[in-house]
């Protein structure tokens, strides 16, 4: 039986373009594993928040945010449904 699918709020900081955040949204949406729905929450100069439902909860989101050679990223925890995420450049 797969694990269900939690929501996940995921915070993304330091970007610098709207098309970055909509690659990772979409990169998200449509290359990771486990994931079944991406709802934009807020979206601001630098800062957009989103709710991710995936299989497994956070520490799936996690772990796959890891798997993500694309982008140049940092991820961690924030608490037991949120992670951050801080694009480096």
């Amino acid at each position: 039986k797969k694990p269900q699918a939690l929501p996940v709020n995921l915070t993304v900081r330091g970007i610098k373009s709207y098309n970055d955040y909509v690659k990772l949204r979409e990169f998200i949406q449509t290359g990771m594993t486990g994931v079944s729905g991406v709802h934009q929450k807020s979206v601001e100069w630098g800062a957009a928040v989103m709710e991710v439902e995936i299989q497994g909860g956070a520490k799936t989101l996690m772990a796959e945010l890891a798997k993500i050679k694309q982008f140049s990223i940092q991820s961690h925890l924030v608490g037991n449904n949120a992670v951050e995420v801080i694009f480096l450049r």
